[in-house]
């Protein structure tokens, strides 16, 4: 289901699809879905080659490192950067993070206000607390990690709202 909250405005700059959800919930699959869903369409007089997927999770893995407080500021300044490249080329891209917060999606509403990309945001809803007990065992990832996400959440704000030309909010 998605609903639409304003026009597209510009027709020569990138969009940005900001995923938004807890870990284990789905986020990378409707990525990966997404990102070969639009390397099949055409834009106006250019072929879109499909979204880009920037994660700070390929980015510990072509690191060789996995998640470690220690080095979270450097993996997210090179997504970041990433980004920047990627928009700074035109090229659409999907944020694959979890994107929690207020502050975590202030940068992109910040560009979509200063014009330089189209937001969409993508909001996946979290499983049942049994499901994602099953996931964390299955991928051997912590309970306590999610609890705290849970605890962290923001539901998107009205000026989130009001940058993005949609939100997105994906059936369970």
């Amino acid at each position: 289901m998605s609903f639409k909250t304003r026009d597209r405005l510009y027709e020569d700059v990138p969009t940005v699809y900001v995923m938004v959800g807890m870990s284990r919930c789905g986020k990378s699959t409707w990525a990966n879905k997404k990102s070969t869903i639009c390397s099949a369409s055409f834009e106006k007089n250019r072929v879109s080659l499909g979204a880009t997927i920037v994660c700070r999770d390929d980015v510990r893995r072509s690191m060789g490192i996995q998640y470690d407080e220690r080095f979270e500021p450097s993996v997210k300044m090179v997504a970041h950067y990433m980004a920047a490249a990627l928009i700074e080329r035109r090229h659409d891209i999907i944020i694959d993070d979890t994107n929690l917060t207020v502050a975590s999606r202030s940068r992109w509403v910040q560009m979509s206000f200063n014009h330089k990309i189209e937001l969409i945001f993508v909001v996946l809803p979290s499983p049942a607390e049994a499901e994602w007990k099953r996931r964390c065992e299955v991928d051997q990832f912590s309970w306590e990690v999610i609890m705290d996400q849970v605890a962290r959440y923001q539901p998107l704000q009205h000026l989130e709202l009001e940058a993005a030309v949609q939100i997105i909010k994906v059936k369970p």
